[in-house]
């Protein structure tokens, strides 16, 4: 009885969370980060380097050096940080973690070589080795995008397919 209530939950949890776009991608929701662009950040590095773009009031920060970054309940881990602020709408537009990147939010602690925000469409993109451990749910894949409007989100699978192992606990 425990293993048909155990495959129930399986096969109900895989349905109504992921959705076999082909063969190296799903479509899912795992709720990794909340970003929030207009919520108060506090970043620590080694160095911070500012430039000042001619255009659009735009300031480009480049953070070096064990960045730590924390908004909310997220803290995000990484070698070095390039942040691009819009001081007339006073919002970050785009972000780029480099290296040693590491996010944890909640239950869930998300590793990856890069992760890019791009403000203009509300994407956050996860690129390279990518871990994924959701309580004690692990996913792999090689680039995860996710829609920060709709919270929908896309694992892809590199030279290899995606992999996840499923605990069957809640």
């Amino acid at each position: 009885m425990r293993k048909i209530i155990l495959f129930i939950f399986v096969f109900f949890f895989v349905i109504t969370n992921c959705s076999a776009a082909s063969k190296e991608e799903s479509h899912f929701n795992l709720d990794i980060i909340k970003f929030d662009p207009k919520a108060p950040i506090d970043i620590s590095s080694d160095t911070l380097e500012i430039e000042e773009l001619t255009r659009k009031n735009q300031y480009v920060f480049f953070y070096k050096g064990d960045v730590v970054l924390i908004q909310a309940a997220t803290k995000i881990y990484c070698d070095n940080l390039k942040i691009i602020y819009d001081s007339k709408k006073k919002e970050v537009i785009h972000s780029d973690f480099q290296k040693n990147v590491k996010i944890n939010f909640k239950e869930t602690v998300c590793t990856c070589d890069e992760a890019i925000y791009m403000g203009d469409k509300n994407i956050l993109k996860f690129i390279g080795n990518l871990k994924i451990l959701k309580g004690k749910n692990v996913f792999y894949g090689d680039q995860l995008d996710i829609d920060t409007i709709s919270n929908k989100s896309i694992l892809k699978g590199g030279k290899e397919r995606i992999k996840t192992y499923f605990s069957g606990e809640k």
